[in-house]
Order: C-alpha cells, then structure tokens, then sequence
C-alpha cells in the first residue's frame, strides 16, 4: 500500500511532466526583426554627404544591424563598402537615428535581439545643388612640341570646389607650340593656381 507521502511524490511529479508537456505546446516559431514604416524613407538623397556630392561620389553601402529588444538598432557594421567613407560613415549614421523595427522574438513570444541586413544605393540626384566656398588648387600640365597638354596633375586642392577636384586636368584644344630659343619645339610644364574667394553681399538699401 502507497503511503502518504509516495502518493504525494507520485503527484508532484506528474504535475511537472504535465507543465512540461503544456510549456512545449505553447511554444511556436521564432520571431525576425520586422522595419516599422517605409525603409525607404531612413536614407533619402536629402541626407547626400556635401563632400560626396562634390566629388561626385556614388555607390552601394551594404548594412548589418543589430536590434535591441526594444527595436532600436544597437550598433551598425558596413558589410560592403561603397569605397567613400563619407557615404559609409552617412549610412550608419542615419539608420542608428531612424531606422525602427518591431523587436524579434523568441519561440515563447519574449522580447529578443535580433539582426537586419539591407543595402542604400547612393545616387547623385540630377538637380543636386551645388556647394561653393573659399578654395585652392594647384594644377601642372606639359605641352609638347604637338602642342597637345598631356601629364595633367592636381598638385593639391583644398577648400570646397564647385567641381570634382581632377576636373581642371585634362585641358581641351590645342596650344601654341613651344619652342626654346633655338626656334625649335620644346616640352613645357605650366603650373596653374586656381583660387576661388566668397563673400557676402549685403543687402541693397
């Protein structure tokens, strides 16, 4: 005959398999990272770097988040680099601020961290403005003795230039043969210092 306290033990134990058996039945599906709104509108061309947009750079930045269990990214990894760190650096620091999700889950319903993978094309828009302000450049070129420049460099340029910085390379048309003092044609390095300067003006009277 069972006493008491076996039959107790017998209970206990049964209540445990059947809290077991009905814990597992509840349990369904992990649950991914879900963005809330329109991914499209974290990185518009509204947010293109002035510099990249000055030197006409362009590309693809591929993205890793981490999401925290509350939906907001926790940090940002650059998985593939559009070659401009301006666009990069743009890129993660935009979706940090904006982007958004509904928290992953795990297979109970609980709050998890989870990860969001994407990409931003970084495309110059047509009517992009343009920046100008104070600004140098050093440019040095040779004609030859065709009277085609050739071996153009851009010494050094600084400031913001209303134009990609190599632009000054590559002069067009032809130049007047150089010749040394014995009449016959010669190569001839130029050196060009470009200086722009902006001020303000007030307003008429």
């Amino acid at each position: 005959m069972k006493t008491i306290a076996s039959r107790l033990i017998a209970l206990f134990t049964a209540a445990l398999v059947l809290g077991a058996a009905s814990t597992t039945a509840a349990a369904g599906k992990p649950r991914a990272v879900a963005p809330l709104g329109n991914p499209g509108n974290w990185v518009t061309t509204e947010d293109y770097p002035s510099r990249a947009l000055r030197y006409e750079e362009q590309g693809v930045v591929g993205f890793l988040l981490t999401i925290g269990t509350d939906g907001v990214p926790l940090s940002c990894k650059v998985t593939q680099t559009s070659n401009f760190e301006a666009l990069d650096t743009q890129t993660c620091n935009l979706l940090m601020e904006r982007a958004r999700f509904r928290p992953a889950a795990d297979a109970f319903g609980r709050a998890a961290e989870g990860t969001y993978r994407s990409s931003v094309r970084w495309t110059i828009p047509e009517d992009a403005p343009t920046e100008i302000g104070p600004a140098e450049m050093f440019v040095s070129f040779e004609i030859g003795p065709d009277g085609l420049a050739k071996n153009c460099k851009v010494e050094k340029a600084e400031g913001t230039l209303p134009f990609p910085a190599n632009e000054p390379c590559g002069p067009k048309g032809r130049f007047a043969v150089p010749v040394g003092k014995d009449g016959k044609p010669i190569m001839r390095r130029v050196k060009m210092r470009v200086v722009i300067e902006v001020e303000d003006v007030p307003p008429a009277q």
